[in-house]
């Protein structure tokens, strides 16, 4: 069971070790996002998060052992869950311009997660007068902060546009596809014969044609969803 919270510092120590789990759990999710990452700015931006992540946890040390508590974690649901989305997320999406856009979503997800327990556990700082504690956790702050606005840049000057150019690039190619396919069975049946049979077509033999064209293997076949798990 878990234990009875029933004061401000004791909420604070709390919100200190989810801090801990949340950031534990962001440093193993991101080496996987920066594999499966395209774009080389975002394999950075990611690559330096991951670098901040691993020392904001270090800073959380000193202030549980300021408390007078050993420095271990408290499970964070919230942030699990957000992770866990974005995992399954990146299951449904093949294409990695696409991913990319995916992945800066899940990861100011994550971001905008840490702003809001890091605004929290300062202010319960500041109002227990723990003023160093609360000028740790506003550096932390202001570092999601700054990652949450790289993203965002980086979303909308390049992998924004990109994974809708190849979307547009895809429907067109389609589209392309679909012409063609219909232009040469229009072709066959002005002259007389069905595309790809040698014979002329007989009296009231059109239909039968022209549902085997349609019934044949001439539509595209999807292919399996491959699975990504991260790696």
């Amino acid at each position: 069971m878990s234990r009875v919270i029933s004061s401000l510092q004791e909420l604070y120590l709390h919100k200190l070790q989810t801090l801990v789990d949340t950031e534990r759990l962001i440093a193993l999710s991101l080496p996987l996002m920066i594999e499966a990452a395209s774009h080389a700015d975002l394999q950075r931006a990611f690559h330096v998060h991951l670098q901040q992540t691993e020392e904001q946890e270090r800073r959380l040390e000193p202030l549980l052992a300021d408390l007078g508590h050993e420095f271990q974690a408290a499970d964070c649901p919230s942030i699990r869950g957000i992770i866990e989305e974005g995992q399954l997320l990146m299951k449904r999406v093949q294409d990695p311009s696409v991913r990319d856009a995916a992945l800066i979503a899940s990861a100011q997800a994550v971001e905008h997660h840490e702003i809001a327990a890091y605004g929290t556990a300062r202010a319960w700082a500041l109002q227990l007068g723990l003023g160093e504690h609360a000028r740790v956790l506003e550096r932390t702050l202001r570092e999601e902060e700054e990652t949450d606005r790289l993203l965002t840049e980086l979303a909308e000057r390049l992998v924004n546009h990109d994974a809708e150019q190849r979307g547009t690039d895809r429907q067109l190619a389609r589209e392309a596809m679909v012409g063609d396919r219909t232009g040469t069975a229009t072709s066959g049946l002005s002259t007389g014969r069905a595309p790809g049979i040698g014979g002329d077509l007989g009296a009231g033999s059109t239909g039968s044609v022209g549902q085997h064209f349609v019934d044949g293997d001439h539509s595209p076949t999807g292919q399996p969803m491959r699975d990504y798990d991260g790696r």
